[in-house]
């Protein structure tokens, strides 16, 4: 494993906690499950798709499931009763900061 690819996990790892993070304090201000399930998988799929495109070689896999997770966490979204467009934009709009945050710090 190179250095790209292991940098590449540790920060893949660290996004996750804090979008599980977020997804906690989604899921306490009473949500619900899959509102707070949504947001998790629509950020962690946006800043798997950023370090797939900021560290080592592209790979078509971790684009691929990155893709994935956003279509399943904004559908989770939109799906769910209480879910309004204000929370899929904040979900997104979290997702893609954070996958911006990742890209440029990854890139230095």
């Amino acid at each position: 494993m190179g250095n790209a690819e292991n940098k590449r996990f540790q920060i893949g790892w660290l996004s996750v906690i804090l979008m599980l993070g977020v997804s906690i304090l989604i899921g306490y201000t009473g949500l619900g499950l899959l509102a707070a399930t949504g947001v998790f998988l629509l950020g962690t799929g946006l800043i798997m798709v950023a370090l797939s495109f900021a560290l080592g070689r592209k790979e078509l896999l971790i684009t691929g499931t990155g893709a994935l997770f956003t279509i399943i966490g904004t559908v989770l979204m939109l799906l769910h009763a209480g879910a309004d467009l204000i929370l899929v934009l904040g979900g997104a709009l979290a997702g893609i900061a954070l996958a911006a945050i990742v890209y440029v710090a990854a890139k230095k």
